[in-house]
């Protein structure tokens, strides 16, 4: 993303600049994130691991869009998540509900941690659009720039 642009919204959102490593699997152990941190070869933090953003980066850039990634993080880097989220992805990627109900029913032990993930899920969703309408104005100042 543009130096500048980071930058901006950063201050704009209150957020923090870091570097996003996309992942084909949901990093559901302590170990995992810790291992793709290190696999990103870079000496800045990493911030986020995630399972999307690399897709939307190599899409805007083959396109010749600026891009720039904004992620609220539900989980941190020493929790483990449930296996049975990745056990519940479907081909495409996307977590099924179906599948973790179903997976649920032999690791019923998960469900505490599942609830209040998705808690974090909804109030994360609810920074991130704040972020998004506090970064737009960034953004235009920008575009007006070029």
């Amino acid at each position: 993303a543009d130096g500048p642009q980071v930058a901006a919204v950063a201050r704009a959102t209150g957020a923090r600049a870091g570097v996003v490593v996309s992942s084909g699997r949901i990093a559901d152990s302590a170990a995992e994130k810790r291992r793709l941190a290190l696999q990103a070869g870079t000496d800045e933090a990493v911030a986020v691991v995630d399972l999307e953003s690399a897709t939307y980066v190599a899409a805007a850039t083959e396109a010749g869009i600026p891009w720039l990634v904004l992620r609220a993080i539900s989980d941190t880097v020493d929790e483990a998540l449930p296996e049975l989220l990745n056990q519940s992805r479907d081909g495409g990627g996307a977590v099924r509900r179906g599948q973790v109900l179903f997976r649920l029913l032999r690791q019923p032990q998960a469900l505490p941690f599942l609830l209040a993930l998705r808690g974090r899920v909804g109030r994360c969703a609810e920074v991130l659009a704040g972020a998004v309408a506090a970064a737009l104005p960034s953004f235009c100042a920008a575009g007006s720039a070029r």
